[in-house]
């Protein structure tokens, strides 16, 4: 097996390590975009609110909604796409979700905000170490991913509406942290594959890196908003 990766990989003149590295570049990349995007924002909220008003909480909605048709066109169009069009949509994405979590700066203390960043990314680190050392056959549970995230979606949204219970929340919260610990090793493990898939195509690799940290981002921002919730002190308090 090993030669076989090594024919390939000097075939295409990365290395899967160098493809990684990349890979993890993109994500900060992202991170980076959506907390700038974030933080500055936060800082004229007042503002804006008192311009627009309620229409604020109709572009959130608009805002969220954009989000989930880049993400569906980024995840379904991927071969289609040119390398750049791939590098707009992910830049969009973090901006999208940079102004909808601009709220977090009002709502928690800048000290709660950075450790939960700090815990979230020692948690991610080791998932990620995890999926990149082990030897289990992770593509197995691919069927199980779908149906976990839909019910972590469908029970936050009958949370919110019917129930309003404050214990749902809570394990609803740690039932997600849990899932994307998960997927963070799954998305990990996957990045070999994908690396294998485009490695005779250079092209089509430098979307396979797109696509790939955009896997590792949704992960690390599922999880940062979860965290910051369970040890995230607000101003209020």
């Amino acid at each position: 097996m090993s030669n076989y990766n090594s024919v390939y990989e000097n075939q295409n003149q990365l290395t899967f390590n160098e493809f990684l590295t990349k890979v993890y570049s993109i994500v900060a990349i992202g991170v980076a975009t959506s907390a700038f995007v974030a933080y500055m924002v936060s800082l004229f909220l007042k503002d804006i609110y008192m311009v627009l008003g309620d229409a604020l909480f109709i572009a959130i909605i608009i805002f969220a909604v954009a989000e989930i048709v880049v993400a569906l066109v980024l995840s379904a169009k991927l071969r289609n796409l040119s390398k750049n069009a791939a590098w707009i949509l992910y830049i969009v994405y973090s901006i999208l979700t940079g102004l909808s979590m601009s709220f977090i700066f009002i709502e928690y203390t800048s000290t709660s905000i950075w450790l939960a960043f700090i815990v979230t990314a020692i948690m991610f680190v080791s998932m990620a170490l995890i999926g990149h050392t082990t030897k289990v056959d992770l593509s197995k549970f691919s069927g199980l991913i779908a149906p976990a995230l839909i019910s972590i979606i469908i029970a936050t949204i009958l949370n919110a509406l019917i129930f309003k219970s404050n214990f749902f929340s809570w394990i609803i919260t740690y039932a997600g942290i849990v899932i994307f610990l998960g997927l963070v090793a799954y998305d990990m493990r996957m990045l070999r594959n994908y690396y294998y898939e485009g490695i005779s195509d250079a092209n089509m690799l430098d979307k396979i890196m797109i696509f790939g940290a955009f896997q590792l981002y949704l992960d690390f921002i599922n999880l940062f908003i979860r965290i910051l919730r369970i040890i995230g002190k607000r101003n209020s308090d």
